[in-house]
């Protein structure tokens, strides 16, 4: 897909989506799969998800501009997400192209058991104004988990 940037969603609020690759390697132990993905914080924040199907670790990877300036409205804004996945859906994942409230803050990624090898998914977003329905910004994240 696309970066779009646009000025202005909600008076003085900008949003703008950055294109990002997020990697999670790692030998999980037994009955662990490695996970890898992105949140819509409620708090404004864009999270890479990476780790273990019961260790997930939730990493802020906003670029500078990134997401929401103020980084606050979020029930103001939903998520769209669909994906074009080589494995496994994280069990954890936000339905796929359903608009769900920022608020709750959606998520989505990918997941690989053994064997040793890399499941990908590129999961792209959507954020939208509640108020307009209109679309403000679009991204694509590529997501790898791999196991080593």
């Amino acid at each position: 897909m696309f970066p779009l940037n646009v000025a202005s969603a909600t008076v003085g609020d900008k949003l703008n989506l950055t294109t990002q690759t997020f990697d999670s390697i790692d030998s999980p132990p037994g009955g662990q799969d490695m996970v890898s993905g992105v949140r819509v914080g409620s708090d404004g924040q864009l999270y890479e998800v990476d780790g273990w199907t019961t260790l997930e670790q939730f990493t802020p990877r906003n670029a500078p501009t990134d997401w929401i300036d103020p980084k606050n409205n979020m029930a103001n804004y939903e998520a769209f997400a669909t994906t074009t996945n080589i494995g496994d859906d994280w069990d954890l994942s936000s339905a796929y192209s359903t608009w769900i409230n920022c608020s709750l803050q959606p998520q989505w990624g990918v997941q690989r058991g053994n064997p040793a090898g890399t499941n990908s998914a590129v999961i792209a977003v959507q954020i939208r104004a509640v108020s307009t329905s209109l679309v403000k910004a679009a991204v694509d994240y590529t997501c790898n988990a791999q196991v080593i």
